[in-house]
């Protein structure tokens, strides 16, 4: 019996396939997208840590209010929100679906954004990230490719 590869693209219809709705596959994305920012070279390179929101041990009481991790730079130790986004990879990104985000992830507290998605960004949406202050970085997903790759270290 030979061994199968497994691409990012493949794992992701699973997860999109084998979902019950919304939050499940959420909830399948995020540990997974903490996965892929711990074990890219590039992007273990530039974090020392990436915890789930309700992992983050300065959370406090916090709910979640559209951050869904945060990751520690290894070198500044400044932190970055990250918002993940699992939807239909014919879809994009509509505004709505990160108006939490930009609201919760403006705070002194991260001097970065990162906004992990499987499919495009909508056109309003674009606009909103263009237009903030605190840049959103917004890596091309890898489910359209249906590989996996991976992403340069987000610029200083």
């Amino acid at each position: 019996m030979g061994t199968q590869e497994i691409t990012l693209g493949h794992l992701l219809e699973t997860y999109y396939r084998e979902s019950n709705d919304y939050r499940d596959r959420e909830d399948k994305f995020e540990p997974l997208v903490r996965s892929y920012l711990t074990t890219d070279p590039a992007w273990a390179f530039q974090f020392s840590d990436v915890w789930l929101w309700q992992d983050y041990p300065d959370r406090g009481t916090r709910t979640d209010t559209g951050v869904d991790l945060v990751a520690k730079d290894k070198f500044t130790g400044e932190l970055t929100a990250i918002q993940c986004k699992f939807l239909d990879p014919e879809h994009t990104v509509p505004k709505g679906e990160i108006d939490s985000f930009i609201s919760a992830s403006p705070k002194p507290e991260f001097s970065t954004r990162i906004l992990g998605h499987t499919d495009g960004i909508g056109p309003r949406a674009q606009k909103t990230l263009v237009a903030q202050e605190k840049r959103i970085f917004s890596p091309k997903s890898p489910w359209k490719s249906k590989t996996a790759r991976s992403d340069p270290p987000m610029p200083s």
